[in-house]
């Protein structure tokens, strides 16, 4: 166990005896998830109640996250309502003598511990480029497992409107932790949304009870109301271990600068007019068929998302133009300042509007 004195403050600071923490995690069985195969590759357990979330991390990741462990400890007691990810401990299993058999983990809270369904999950960047799952991998996931895959930001089609108060203390938020992973040189996070569709005529009773101690924004069932539309969202800022490094210095090269240059020499040269013509499978009939989409919205810096309509069942589905997407610059990889910026912007543009 690493830093065992800092996690206990932690878990104190949230509520989390240790009796209920060690008898949770290693009296019980822990229960496998569906990773969904997430760019990390990182491993993924619940605990038997589903209170915390076990999440496997790299060597460096260890490394990192214990020389910013002071730093992180006084954020969360300035800011006992951050939506940074809880941790509760750290530590180290070797189940052999090889170094393959070494392996690190940290079990933080499940921001989705609650008693009310999750019908659709967010992962949020602020960014356009590989940032939509289309419709026919949706209804494939469905299909596969009764369940939506985590969708991404041109996905997302909700607005959390909240009262004037709650939404500028929650933007607050978001700006403080943002601000935070900045200064230490974090970058690539997201925001995890969770959303409880309300069904009409459902009803809620505010309610914060639960297994820890919940934040300012967990006051329903471990999530905040939407006042317009009665859904409940729960949110958490995740993958908050990247650092700007080469790496990622490299990867923002190679899209933004490399492989966008190509694409569009390529577009210049086989393409001699102002439209790309896509084919389009409907993911409701599966009936294929041809499209045509500007390649101005390129270049006037539009989303690569359009609304189709299938001839054949007239069903509407969003679809993003591949050929679009490979022009689009608007990549996650950026250096910290302008990452934290561009979220922050997204958040109160897209997702939390504060209403004057």
């Amino acid at each position: 166990s690493y830093a065992p004195l800092v996690m206990k403050r932690l878990r104190t600071l949230f509520g989390v005896s240790d009796d209920s923490f060690c008898e949770n995690l290693f009296s019980s069985k822990l229960e496998v998830t569906n990773n969904e195969g997430g760019a990390s590759g990182s491993i993924f357990l619940f605990s038997s109640d589903r209170h915390f979330v076990i999440k496997s991390l790299t060597k460096d990741e260890v490394s990192f996250l214990r020389s910013i462990l002071e730093e992180w400890y006084n954020h969360c007691v300035t800011y006992v309502n951050t939506l940074l990810p809880r941790i509760y401990g750290l530590f180290k299993i070797a189940v052999g003598t090889r170094t393959q058999d070494i392996y690190y983990f940290m079990v933080v809270n499940n921001v989705f511990d609650s008693p009310i369904s999750v019908d659709e999950i967010y992962d949020l960047k602020g960014s356009t480029s590989n940032r939509f799952v289309e419709p026919v991998k949706q209804k494939e996931a469905l299909r596969k497992s009764g369940k939506l895959p985590t969708l991404k930001d041109l996905n997302w089609k909700y607005r959390i409107h909240l009262n004037a108060g709650v939404a500028s203390e929650l933007c607050q938020q978001i700006k403080f932790d943002t601000l935070f992973l900045l200064s230490m040189h974090i970058m690539d996070y997201s925001l995890l949304v969770g959303v409880h569709i309300a069904k009409p005529g459902q009803t809620y009773t505010p309610s914060n009870s639960g297994y820890t101690r919940r934040s300012r924004f967990q006051d329903y069932y471990g999530g905040t109301r939407c006042s317009v539309t009665g859904n409940i969202y729960f949110l958490n800022i995740i993958d908050v271990l990247q650092t700007y490094n080469y790496k990622k210095k490299l990867e923002r090269f190679m899209k933004a600068k490399v492989l966008t240059t190509v694409t569009s020499y390529m577009l210049k040269k086989d393409i001699q007019q102002e439209y790309v013509q896509e084919e389009v499978q409907c993911s409701n009939c599966g009936h294929k068929e041809k499209f045509r989409f500007p390649l101005s919205n390129q270049v006037h810096g539009n989303r690569c998302a359009f609304h189709v309509s299938c001839r054949r069942c007239n069903i509407s589905s969003e679809y993003v133009s591949h050929v679009l997407q490979k022009l689009d610059q608007n990549i996650s990889s950026l250096e910290p300042e302008a990452y934290q910026k561009r979220f922050l912007s997204f958040i109160k543009a897209k997702v939390i509007p504060i209403l004057k």
